[in-house]
């Protein structure tokens, strides 16, 4: 399940029960991101805690989800990404692109 939830930070989404961001479920990543920064415009803080592998499907979703945000001069970031998508990330020199962030470094009322 995808869930969406805007705080004064942003909107910060959160994927339950997945652990692969894929073919299967990277179109509705895509579109609830896309419903919400269109009504709202705000960066978007993902919850990566879970996932475990991204397929070509997924990191293509997470670039065009930046590129949307970037033309609305908002940020994406990146949360609690485990060590296995850092590899691979790192492996496509996508760690370039994306923002990691801990959730450490929010507020205290918007951890995750």
């Amino acid at each position: 399940m995808i869930t969406a939830n805007k705080t004064h930070k942003g909107l910060f989404i959160k994927m339950k029960g997945i652990s692969r961001l894929n073919l299967n479920n990277a179109g509705k990543l895509f579109h609830k991101v896309r419903r919400a920064v269109h009504r709202d415009g705000h960066n978007v803080f993902l919850d990566m805690d879970g996932i475990r592998f991204i397929d070509s499907t997924g990191f293509t979703t997470l670039l065009k989800i930046k590129e949307m945000l970037h033309e609305k001069d908002k940020e994406l970031y990146l949360l609690n990404v485990s060590e296995e998508v850092r590899e691979l990330l790192q492996l496509l020199k996508l760690d370039r692109e994306l923002q990691f962030m801990d959730s450490e470094y929010l507020w205290p009322e918007e951890k995750l």
